[in-house]
């Protein structure tokens, strides 16, 4: 976040890979013992009934709760006075590194003669790759 300007605030965009979408609060389940189910409920407000009823009536709390998933890397934004804005599931078109990342593979596809990763097919990604330049950005950015 160092990188980003601190004196206002930026809004990050992210797709829905694994690596940006670690939960801060990983929702219970079945498999879960009651202990984490309860300490989930105290982090969320959700009230605990007492006595405390047995696992499948928690998690209907739980789940009548309609907690909204929360990510580390949301709060760490957040903290810095920044957003995350997340991108719909399989909709990489938005994306504009999708896009150049997809036209980077089709044109070392069409340059490789060999069957495995070589050396001429890492001088083609780095060829390739000098290719783009910031009016190919410009049109991928503007494409939708």
């Amino acid at each position: 976040m160092s990188n980003l300007p601190q004196n206002r605030k930026c809004i990050i965009v992210l797709d829905n890979a694994s690596y940006h979408s670690r939960l801060k609060f990983k929702t219970p389940s079945m498999s879960m013992n009651v202990q984490h189910m309860l300490s989930y409920m105290r982090a969320n407000n959700i009230t605990i009934p007492n006595p405390v009823p047995i696992k499948a009536l928690l998690l209907k709390l739980i789940k009548d709760a309609c907690i909204q998933k929360r990510y580390i890397i949301d709060d760490i934004a957040l903290s810095y006075g920044h957003e995350v804005l997340r991108l719909p599931p399989y909709h990489c078109c938005f994306s504009p590194i999708e896009l150049v990342w997809a036209k980077l593979k089709s044109q070392v596809r069409k340059r490789n003669t060999t069957p495995s990763l070589s050396a001429s097919v890492c001088q083609h990604l780095r060829d390739c790759a000098s290719d783009i330049d910031a009016e190919l950005w410009k049109k991928m950015c503007s494409t939708y």
